[in-house]
């Protein structure tokens, strides 16, 4: 690293009092250096909804990003860095995660909109993928979905065992140094942008309603990573809250046009998960337990948690992969399931399993191919949310 950044060290301070900050215009910026990913898959798949519409049993889809990385290290040995993550595909989203990163022996912090450190590190715990992922939402590229369940499928105990309080609205995340194979991670956030939808890493979100929104997110992860007898060890385990909104009516239905009292309840999540390696060999797995959330009082006896911020629900994901060569192959299961959701009577319940194979061409070129076959069902209601179905998938993954 080129350690001609004086930004913040005493002499540059002292220089720049005395000569009225012409030393702040002779410090050079940080290094950049660019990086990202496109990927391209082709989905021919069938599928079996009541009163569905008649789709085309092929579909595409892409998903791209470029990545601006900050590189640089002051004089007194600290590390600087971060990214902006812009998205290729704009879904609503045209900056996704960005933010900048401090680093030294007292550890690490990250500020700005990014991931809490517990949910990073739970895909390193996740099962082991090759092809197409389970939990990173492929699904929803080839199955139909009612629409009012989407927000419920992903960073939810619906559709992954990746869950978060928030998305990644901004917040403070610490990561301490490495004790002997162990960290742990703490993310604070003080608002969560809304109890609907997701944040952006882009985003200002400016004052925060404590009567309307979720807000004082607090995230802790404890990971262990290590060798024991040859075998590859990582193991996490974490907790996440948010406190609840104040207000106890936010005008909602209870799915049936009625009015709806809503009773709010913090938001609490409980995950872990391990993964050994040997070899060419991967296996591991995770569960995720959302205990609290928000409820929604349609003058039953049950109040059901509705939102996708705080949908009551557990699931739980297994894999294992092989690869050797430019060869790869992995096969994966999933299962999760959530209370009742807006508009939607009834639990709801995703079941997916997959393989898949991949084989690199060459640096940062890979093809993939899976099966996947999935099953999302409702009790009360299949026509509204119930779907099941499988596809054929093959992509182009190219990274650089």
């Amino acid at each position: 690293m080129d350690k001609k950044y004086l930004l913040g060290t005493t002499s540059l301070v002292a220089a720049t009092v005395l000569a009225g900050g012409n030393a702040l215009a002779e410090a050079q910026p940080l290094n950049m250096q660019l990086s990202g990913f496109y990927n391209f898959d082709v989905h021919l798949y069938s599928e079996d909804q009541e009163g569905g519409n008649d789709n085309h049993g092929m579909v595409t889809a892409q998903d791209a990003e470029v990545n601006f990385n900050l590189r640089g290290e002051l004089d007194n040995g600290m590390k600087i860095g971060g990214r902006i993550e812009l998205e290729g595909s704009n879904n609503n989203d045209q900056i996704d995660q960005s933010w900048i990163t401090l680093e030294a022996g007292w550890g690490r912090i990250d500020l700005g909109g990014i991931n809490s450190g517990r949910y990073n590190w739970s895909w390193g715990v996740n099962a082991p993928n090759v092809a197409h992922g389970i939990s990173s939402g492929v699904q929803t590229e080839w199955l139909t979905i009612n629409g009012a369940l989407i927000g419920f499928m992903f960073r939810r105990p619906l559709g992954s065992a990746n869950n978060d309080a928030s998305n990644d609205d901004q917040g403070i995340h610490y990561y301490s140094p490495n004790f002997s194979g162990f960290q742990f991670a703490l993310s604070y956030r003080p608002s969560v942008s809304t109890t609907t939808g997701g944040g952006g890493g882009s985003e200002n979100i400016g004052q925060i309603n404590e009567n309307t929104n979720y807000h004082d997110a607090m995230d802790l992860g404890l990971r262990y990573s290590g060798d024991m007898g040859g075998v590859g060890v990582t193991a996490m385990v974490g907790y996440a809250t948010a406190a609840a909104p104040n207000n106890a009516n936010n005008g909602l239905s209870n799915g049936g046009g009625a009015s709806a009292i809503a009773a709010f309840d913090d938001y609490e999540l409980v995950s872990g998960g391990i993964r050994l390696s040997y070899e060419g060999f991967r296996i591991g797995g995770m569960f995720a337990d959302v205990s609290e959330g928000f409820c929604v009082d349609g003058g039953d006896a049950d109040c059901a948690d509705t939102t996708d911020r705080s949908t009551e629900g557990s699931a739980y994901t297994f894999g294992v992969s092989y690869g050797q060569g430019p060869w790869a192959v992995s096969a994966q299961v999933h299962s999760g399931g959530v209370e009742d959701a807006i508009g939607i009577a009834g639990d709801s319940e995703l079941d997916v399993w997959s393989v898949g194979a991949s084989y690199t061409l060459g640096p940062g070129l890979r093809v993939i191919a899976s099966y996947q076959d999935a099953e999302l069902d409702n009790e009360d209601n299949l026509a509204a949310s119930g779907n099941e179905g499988d596809s054929f998938s093959i992509g182009l993954a190219a990274g650089f």
